[in-house]
């Protein structure tokens, strides 16, 4: 039996809660918890998930400045208070400022760089994604990272280099369905390219370089 001021249990009983959609009671055992210890971050991680899966954006939205502010500017709470920035639109490029900040108080955490990364993504930023992604490569080098990098390759129309990271991360994990699906694709557009180029030779007349000049043109060529 949960112990009701426990504060692990209330913890517990929020993650059950929130893993079965419940999240108003999910919320209860959140702000329980959060009245016990104040300064727990899973509890207010887990206030914020729940408003944010409610679409009570601006509540949550609240909740997360309020733990940068009982908890500090850390890269954590910063992450939490971005990841919900990020679903409005006005506030997406305040979000990208909080994450940036984030990452330069902890440059390998990739919780940040993966969020930062899909902001990225999803404003067409591919340059900005690029230019973060090859310099997390150089630090972690996961097969999840080498598959969002290729990806932005991809997007950039960069495809030998996306084709190179594609292959990087089914290097260090071979069953990545997303970049086996990735590689498919960008070698399927190269053939294609490549089909279309020799169509194109093939199909040129044969060209006589004599023949680009009629008389006319070669006697006024001549007379210069």
């Amino acid at each position: 039996m949960l112990k009701p001021h426990n504060v692990e249990a209330l913890l517990l009983k929020g993650n059950v809660l929130y893993q079965l959609r419940q999240f108003q009671d999910a919320i209860g055992a959140y702000r329980e918890a959060l009245r016990l210890s104040p300064y727990r971050f899973e509890a207010h991680q887990g206030l914020v998930n729940c408003y944010k899966d409610l679409h009570r954006t601006r509540e949550a939205v609240t909740l997360a400045s309020n733990a940068c502010k009982h908890l500090g500017q850390v890269p954590r709470t910063l992450l939490l208070y971005a990841s919900v920035l990020a679903t409005v639109a006005i506030s997406v490029d305040k979000a990208i400022t909080i994450l940036e900040k984030a990452l330069k108080l902890d440059s390998t955490n990739l919780d940040i760089v993966c969020q930062l990364a899909q902001i990225y993504m999803q404003e067409r930023r591919y340059e900005k994604g690029i230019e973060l992604l090859k310099e997390q490569v150089e630090i972690h080098s996961s097969s999840r990272l080498h598959y969002m990098l290729a990806d932005f390759f991809t997007k950039n129309n960069e495809h030998e280099k996306a084709l190179e990271h594609f292959s990087a991360a089914l290097s260090l994990n071979n069953e990545n369905s997303s970049a086996i699906e990735g590689l498919q694709k960008v070698e399927q557009l190269l053939d294609s390219r490549g089909s279309s180029y020799n169509m194109e030779v093939e199909d040129s007349p044969d060209t006589d370089i004599d023949a680009e000049f009629d008389d006319s043109e070669l006697e006024t060529t001549l007379s210069d």
